[in-house]
């Protein structure tokens, strides 16, 4: 449904930008050379360009270094690094929307674009946030030992220009999605931190069980020979599509997991430091390698299986698991350790409490993440549909 969604409104959109014309950007820019020679900007100010198209730390070492010789970006100003070899195929460029004057290195490239009422530096912007513009970057950096991409280069870089109005439009969707993106994430965090701190919590007032109590194995072979997904355990706690080839498996071999059970595997622990465990959320059933271990909890018992899980994913349960490891080849986490380790165990509505923060930020990360594909595949496409309108458009 939302591939379609997007399809659509990539149609539309490309559409409705044929209407504009291709120009080349040196109609809208120029270069600037303002150097720090008053050192009215300090070390402080240094920073690096990356080719995710954003400001990082500076990874020079400024010890000793003078920053006279260092060029200035204004606000609004864009810079990039001409020596595009080495770099994975991108272009280290990068945007000053920090609202302040940074310092970069003298060898890089500092523009502006002058002609504020026919071009919107953000929506230029945009248009080299483009997977496109990289590899049109590389594709037209010359040069032997080490291949750049000049100003004039740059200059000659093509883009469709609708009017000012429609150029807001384009950058104030962009930027809503962005700062959804960035909202969740924060709040993925701060949501998955309470948790944890609850739990952190419950160890000082609730009693502390061992686990082995409350669980049991089972082992639920695909006899039937059904053609569900081969999954895996990563260290995220996660279940994710398996990394074996599975072209000439036998799936009856393979153990079945439902929604709600549980998998373990403590083969790899003591080398990841990491206790790989995860709970299935799929609505149908999974397939799953016969050398991990499945279980389920026992609720009547008092503990609930989400709770359970959630004391696994601190990085302290893991370092617990890494100790408890034996010391063979593989220091694996044997079940009857496994079973020892102990967690708090408050009443039920408290669990539920702790599960429902968990579920919350569960939720945001999903929004974040649809969010984020949204955004590499609908505001790109604001500007590569129209790009790719006449052939050779860059050229």
């Amino acid at each position: 449904m939302e591939n379609d969604v997007v399809a659509k409104y990539q149609a539309i959109l490309a559409k409705e930008l044929e209407k504009w014309p291709m120009v080349e950007i040196r109609n809208f820019i120029k270069e600037s050379n303002s150097r720090n020679t008053e050192s009215l900007l300090t070390k402080e100010d240094i920073v690096g360009v990356s080719t995710e198209k954003n400001f990082i730390s500076t990874k020079a070492d400024t010890t000793t270094v003078s920053t006279e010789g260092y060029k200035i970006v204004e606000a609004r100003f864009f810079v990039f690094v001409p020596d595009t070899s080495r770099r994975g195929d991108k272009m280290s460029l990068a945007f000053n929307s920090l609202n302040r004057r940074v310092l970069v290195t003298s060898i890089a490239t500092v523009f502006e674009v002058f002609d504020l009422e026919l071009l919107l530096p953000e929506y230029l912007f945009l248009q080299f946030k483009r997977p496109e513009f990289d590899r049109y970057a590389r594709f037209n950096s010359w040069g032997s030992a080490r291949e750049t991409f000049t100003w004039e280069d740059m200059c000659r870089v093509k883009i469709p220009l609708p009017p000012i109005e429609v150029q807001r439009a384009y950058v104030k969707a962009y930027q809503g999605l962005s700062t959804l993106i960035e909202q969740n994430e924060a709040l993925v965090k701060e949501l998955e931190k309470t948790a944890q701190a609850c739990i952190v919590e419950c160890r000082e007032k609730w009693p502390m069980v061992e686990i082995g109590s409350y669980i049991s194995t089972f082992e639920r072979k695909n006899s039937n020979g059904c053609d569900y997904p081969f999954m895996g355990i990563n260290k995220e706690k996660e279940i994710v599509p398996t990394m074996a080839n599975t072209e000439d498996v036998n799936p009856r071999k393979y153990l079945i997991l439902e929604k709600g059970e549980l998998v373990f595997s403590g083969m790899q622990t003591g080398r990841d430091i990491c206790i790989r465990i995860a709970l299935s959320k799929f609505d149908s059933p999974i397939l799953l390698s016969p050398a991990y271990t499945t279980f389920t909890v026992d609720e009547e018992k008092g503990i609930i299986s989400e709770y359970l899980f959630l004391n696994f994913k601190s990085n302290e349960m893991d370092r617990l698991g890494w100790f408890k490891s034996d010391s063979s080849v593989r220091a694996n986490l044997d079940w009857e350790r496994f079973c020892e380790i102990k967690i708090p165990l408050p009443p039920i509505e408290v669990q539920r409490a702790i599960v429902a923060l968990y579920t919350c930020a569960e939720e945001a990360r999903k929004i974040a993440a649809e969010a984020r594909e949204l955004l590499k595949k609908a505001c790109p496409a604001m500007v590569q549909s129209a790009a790719h309108y006449k052939v050779g458009a860059f050229r």
